[in-house]
This record gives C-alpha cells, structure tokens and sequence, in this order.
C-alpha cells in the first residue's frame, strides 16, 4: 500500500469508524481517576476499571457495516483493519499516559507495569472483535469483543486455584511478559482471521482428472 493511500486510511477512520464509545470511555475514565479517593489504592483501581473499559471501546472501532460493500476493494480487509488498530491503540496508550498523569498528581502515580494490561485487553478487544465479524456476517463484532474484555479482566482479580489457568495479575512481579506475549498471540489469532475471503489459498487446489 502506497503511503498516500495509507494516509487517506487514517483520514477517513473518524468519518466511518465508530468512536464515540471510545471516546466516551476515555473522557469518563479520567474523571473518575481525579476524582478518586486520596489513596493508592484505589487510584490504582480506578485507572485499572477505566483502562479496561477504554481497551473494550476500542472494539467498537473495527466494526465495519460496509464490509460487503468495500468486498472488491483493492484495499485489503487486513490494511483497513490494521489502520483501525493502530488507531485504538495510540488512543489506548494516549489515554493511559494521561491517567497515569492524572495519578500521579492525585496519590503518587501507578505502576507502570499497568501499561501492560491495557495493552493486552486492547488486543483481545481486537480479537474478539475481528472473531465476531468473521462469524457475525454483518460487519459487527464488537460486542464479542467487548465481552473478552471483560471476562479476561475480571479473571484477573480470580485467587489462584491449583493448576488452572487465569490471567496473571497485572502487579505482580513477573506478569509483564506473559500479559504481552498473550497481546502478540491475540494479535496473530486477529491477523489469521482478517484473511480476504477471495485471497488465493495457499496451497494450490489439485484438478481432478
């Protein structure tokens, strides 16, 4: 893709994207983080809570109503999604340094290791999103995606039990790592799953004689 044809992408994402949510998210998780108590805490929790809220918005971002329509674009599904996600995640990020600001001024700050869980929440918001499509056929999947969001997240706060699996809590010691490695999957698993459904296959199909 030719860089203009990228940049009249990134142009268009407020025009056909929906980021409202998103937006919305953004604004009401930044008040309740100066508005929180004056205590770590709960600040901590609270950038946590508006972190996850603003990773489910950005779901929102990559529905797509004319998916149909654009089907014989010369633009891939994948370039078009992939625009939308960076998108979500430079406001993910954005969003998360001005909390952590915000933080910072009320009771000392949060742990910058925090980063890393909006950062996966933001690609699991992406895969459940794109998952959603591919099954929805209407171009609609950020309720899917919305949703993974929030069982990850409240797993999360899950006390371990034995050998299950369950989302690493994000403060621990150690946790980074894991948390982006399950970013990078989601991300894989959301790239797998943007395959224009005409693309060539990749192994060729043998006639039969």
């Amino acid at each position: 893709m030719r860089l203009r044809a990228l940049a009249r992408l990134v142009r268009a994402v407020p025009a056909v994207a929906s980021w409202g949510e998103m937006a919305a998210a953004g604004g009401m998780g930044l008040v309740t983080v100066v508005l929180a108590a004056w205590s770590q805490g709960s600040v901590v929790l609270r950038v946590r809570l508006a972190g996850a809220a603003v990773a489910a918005s950005t779901a929102w971002l990559l529905d797509d109503s004319a998916t149909a329509t654009l089907a014989a674009s010369p633009t891939t599904v994948l370039a078009r999604r992939a625009v939308r996600v960076a998108v979500g995640f430079a406001f993910a990020l954005g969003w998360w340094g001005a909390a952590a600001a915000a933080a910072t001024a009320v009771a000392g700050g949060v742990p910058v290791a925090a980063a890393a869980e909006v950062v996966v929440l933001t690609a699991l918001a992406v895969a459940g999103s794109v998952a959603g499509q591919r099954w929805s056929g209407d171009g609609r999947g950020a309720s899917a995606g919305a949703l993974v969001v929030l069982v990850w997240f409240l797993l999360s706060f899950v006390p371990d039990v034995g050998a299950v699996p369950l989302p690493p809590q994000p403060l621990r010691p150690g946790a980074t790592g894991p948390l982006l490695a399950v970013a990078g999957a989601a991300l894989v698993a959301a790239v797998a799953l943007s395959r224009d459904p005409a693309a060539r296959r990749l192994l060729p199909v043998r006639s039969r004689h």
